[in-house]
């Protein structure tokens, strides 16, 4: 159930930033790839979130 959640809130968090950064169609059918600008933010809105959870908790990240 938690993984659900944290993967919808990826799915959304993505699709928020393909659709603010433009007025395209969001399901287009001649948008096939994801957008990389969109994933990269994602990506490091997720990561600077994960840090900060483990410098709260007092632990080290999970890679070196």
């Amino acid at each position: 159930l938690h993984y659900s959640a944290r993967t919808k809130h990826v799915l959304f968090a993505y699709l928020w930033e393909r659709i603010s950064g433009s007025h395209r169609v969001l399901f287009s059918p001649f948008v096939q790839k994801l957008d990389e600008a969109a994933v990269d933010k994602v990506f490091t809105k997720s990561l600077q979130n994960y840090m900060s959870w483990c410098n709260y908790l007092g632990i080290h990240p999970a890679w070196n």
